[in-house]
């Protein structure tokens, strides 16, 4: 996850010989709600991929591929390809399967931190694309900006933060969210991470009521350029918010 931890599932990526093994471990924006402040190195590109499974009440909800493709412009800058999903939707009364909205942004990270002194400081622009199938799709661009922070207290704990407004939906219909999240991580060992996390949307629908949402999970590295994810979570009121679980792979070329 962020900074020191990151991953997710991408079967049949395992092309072992283009993997860069040089530099720092790897480090994704998986498997977390919240966007760390880190930039793929220059000369390299990322890729990062998952599946998750929710629950809320008597309706499933899946995606697969959760696709993001991070590729850097300046040591500072990354342009990024996200939200390559497939979802899956089995609810009362019916269902649905497609693509989602494919989504393209930029991040800067305009502040690299020092450890125990300073944070990293990162801004996230982006957009959703309406291009996903019908049952998926949103009918405009949805906006979104993030700020990211990343706060490394020690060798082994941080602490990472994101404040994020979007604009949702489509006319006349459309409606601002803004979500605020935080984390700690954790260093097991020199493969091995741990994190925790709590986030809040407000709200989660037009009209709707708020939610906020608690995780925990693992990180993993197989190598330097290879990173798996496992993670669980649940809503507080989960008769409303459900419940979900998440697997995935991070590789850096």
């Amino acid at each position: 996850m962020k900074e020191r931890l990151s991953f997710v599932i991408a079967a049949g990526l395992a092309v072992a010989g283009a993997h860069a093994q040089d530099g720092y471990p790897i480090s994704t924006d998986r498997p977390s709600f919240s966007d760390g402040t880190g930039i793929v190195p220059m000369g390299r590109w990322q890729i990062e991929s998952g599946f998750t499974f929710t629950k809320v009440d008597k309706s499933e909800f899946k995606t697969f591929g959760e696709f993001l493709l991070r590729y850097p412009l300046h040591e500072r800058v990354e342009l990024r390809l996200s939200n390559l999903s497939y979802g899956r939707a089995n609810v009362a009364g019916g269902g649905g399967s497609g693509w989602l909205d494919p989504v393209v942004g930029v991040k800067y990270r305009f502040q690299t931190g020092v450890t125990g002194k300073t944070p990293d400081l990162a801004v996230i622009a982006q957009t959703s694309l309406p291009m996903g199938d019908r049952d998926f799709r949103t009918d405009a661009h949805q906006p979104t900006l993030k700020f990211a922070g990343y706060y490394q207290a020690d060798a082994d704990d941080g602490f990472g933060w994101n404040v994020v407004w979007s604009r949702l939906g489509s006319d006349p219909s459309d409606f601002d969210q803004w979500a605020f999240g935080g984390y700690w991580s954790r260093t097991v060992n020199a493969k091995t991470g741990a994190f925790a996390e709590i986030y809040h949307l407000t709200p989660v629908s037009n009209g709707g009521a708020d939610a906020t949402y608690a995780d925990f999970g693992v990180v993993y590295l197989l190598d330097k350029a290879t990173q798996v994810d496992f993670r669980v979570g649940s809503g507080f009121d989960q008769k409303r918010d459900g419940w979900f679980v998440g697997a995935g792979i991070g590789f850096r070329f």
